[in-house]
């Protein structure tokens, strides 16, 4: 699978959407043999949980989605295809480990932003603590770190006919969760989940673009392709690459240069070519 040009393969993106499905396959097996969902019992997030010690949860409920079974598959299958989307394109620009951060910090600020709600209700007397469980938080905070990048990428989203602009999308993200956080209240659907995966995602875009700008890199329109050659000799370095990685690499280089011309290469794309050329 690829979007804009960038295939699943040799990702980390690919073995996130791995892992997700093999833990959704788990607690169907486990159902299926009559045994509780220990997976769901102690990963999902519970706040009473949490605060009787299972400090664990806030890391392990992005892993684990609804049952696959009826419309629950719907819930895995949504975010894993949105993650399939934008993933590769967020990971190649950043690299493995800024990647990484972004996708499990996303997801554990996520999960603390819904605790945080659920305490507030409460305190108010109003809502019920209800289990949190699926990779939305996570997969936001990825598509917010891409509409960062390509503000003005035209997206296509369900049931929208007319292509909508990445930044649009996400500004609407945030005020639909603000709005549904009031009016939606107590409903099965996390919104203040969602809106701290957006929130994290944007935050850790704008300091990653100070940094750069402090390196003296330019975060350029109308791609705002993120340049980071100064960071990725330390995160991605070309001598563990494997010619699979190399090629893929090359791919995304001869786009750029179709889209925006030579002009636009960074030293590491240059690099990138030049080791392409020597095998």
């Amino acid at each position: 699978m690829a979007f804009g040009g960038t295939s699943l393969r040799g990702t980390w993106t690919r073995r996130i959407i791995i892992a997700n499905i093999v833990v959704a396959v788990v607690g169907l097996v486990l159902r299926m043999m009559g045994q509780p969902d220990y997976v769901m019992d102690y990963g999902a997030l519970f706040v009473p949980d949490l605060f009787s010690g299972w400090l664990w949860q806030p890391f392990t409920y992005m892993w684990i989605h609804a049952q696959l079974q009826g419309i629950g598959i719907l819930h895995i299958l949504f975010n894993m295809l949105t993650l399939a989307a934008f993933g590769p394109v967020v990971e190649r620009n950043l690299g493995a480990q800024h990647f990484w951060k972004l996708y499990l910090f996303g997801g554990l600020v996520s999960g603390l932003f819904y605790v945080a709600e659920t305490l507030v209700r409460w305190s108010l007397g109003t809502g019920q603590a209800l289990p949190l469980v699926g990779a939305s938080g996570a997969v936001l905070a990825v598509c917010a770190a891409f509409a960062w990048m390509f503000p003005e990428a035209r997206l296509f989203l369900l049931l929208i006919p007319v292509p909508i602009k990445a930044r649009t999308v996400v500004i609407g993200a945030i005020l639909t969760s603000l709005v549904l956080m009031v009016l939606d209240a107590g409903s099965f659907i996390a919104h203040s989940a969602h809106l701290g995966g957006i929130l994290f995602g944007l935050i850790y875009m704008w300091r990653l673009t100070c940094t750069l700008q402090r390196h003296g890199y330019a975060v350029r329109e109308p791609a705002r392709e993120v340049p980071l050659a100064v960071l990725e000799r330390v995160d991605d370095p070309f001598d563990e690459w494997d010619r699979e990685r190399l090629e893929l690499e090359a791919d995304r280089v001869l786009e750029k240069i179709s889209r925006y011309g030579l002009a636009a290469l960074t030293e590491r794309d240059r690099s990138v070519l030049e080791r392409v050329r020597r095998r």
